[in-house]
Order: C-alpha cells, then sequence, then structure tokens
C-alpha cells in the first residue's frame, strides 16, 4: 500500500494539492519545518522518491544493542556496593 501510494505521489502533485495533503494529515503528521525549507526539501523529496522503501527500526533489537549485557553489567556494577554495604551493616 505504501508503494502504490508512494508511486502517485510526486511533488509537484503535493505543491499543487498541499492544502488538501495537509488537511488529510493533518491528525496523523505533525511537523515544525518552516515554509522556508520546502524550497530546499522539494528536490529532496523528488530524488528520494527514486529510491527504495526501507524499514528502520528504532529498538534496541533493531539498533543490534544486547540490553541483557546492559542490564547484566548494570546489576553487577549495583550489587557489588550493595555488597559492601551489607558487610558493613552486619559487621
Amino acid at each position: 500500500l505504501q508503494q502504490a501510494i508512494l508511486a502517485q505521489a510526486n511533488p509537484a502533485n503535493v505543491l499543487l494539492r498541499f492544502q488538501q495533503v495537509a488537511a488529510a494529515g493533518e491528525d496523523l503528521v505533525q511537523t515544525d519545518i518552516p515554509n522556508g525549507l520546502l524550497s530546499f526539501l522539494v528536490p529532496l523529496a523528488a530524488n528520494a522518491k527514486e529510491l527504495p522503501v526501507q524499514t528502520l527500526e528504532l529498538t534496541p533489537e533493531g539498533a543490534g544493542i544486547d540490553t541483557d549485557a546492559i542490564i547484566t553489567r548494570l546489576l553487577k556494577e549495583v550489587k557489588m556496593p550493595l555488597d559492601r554495604l551489607s558487610e558493613k551493616a552486619f559487621a
């Protein structure tokens, strides 16, 4: 579905129908891109349209981060001071 929608969209159509596109996506997308940047972003969008759509997973697993190793390391770092504290408390 994304590919079909992207195939129909082109910078000229988006600019000609900007108000309709903005109204349709009003509840879905918000941006703080200044209007002055549009003259730079439209050519960029035209070039990007020729590239294949890719997925970017913004999760620790998608980024190749081993959360188990991080948690294990943090637990060891916390446990050592706690062991020392409990030794002093029971001494």
